[in-house]
């Protein structure tokens, strides 16, 4: 199974080395037993997709139309800054 990760994760697949998973990024999970029950833990917690799957399409859509719309950060201009009162 190829996953593509929706956000960084670290993991082991054989519980002694743990290894980065970097968003966008695809994997081929199908080398052991470890690194299939690994990407079924990934796509189970939403950190990743099935790489054939409808899904990173989707995403993929998604954030090129949200940096083409500058999106990338939220909009702060309407929020509060946070005064620090000390009492006495």
């Amino acid at each position: 199974m190829k996953i593509r990760m929706l956000c960084d994760q670290s993991g082991s697949v054989d519980g002694v080395v743990i290894l980065r998973y970097l968003t966008g990024q695809e994997y081929d999970m199908t080398k052991t037993n470890g690194h299939v029950e690994l990407a079924k833990t990934f796509v189970s917690q939403n950190w990743a997709v099935i790489a054939t799957d409808k899904q990173v399409i989707d995403h993929d859509k998604q954030v090129e139309n949200s940096t083409e719309r500058g999106a990338s950060e939220p909009d702060r201009s309407e929020a509060k800054p946070k005064v620090s009162r000390n009492k006495r």
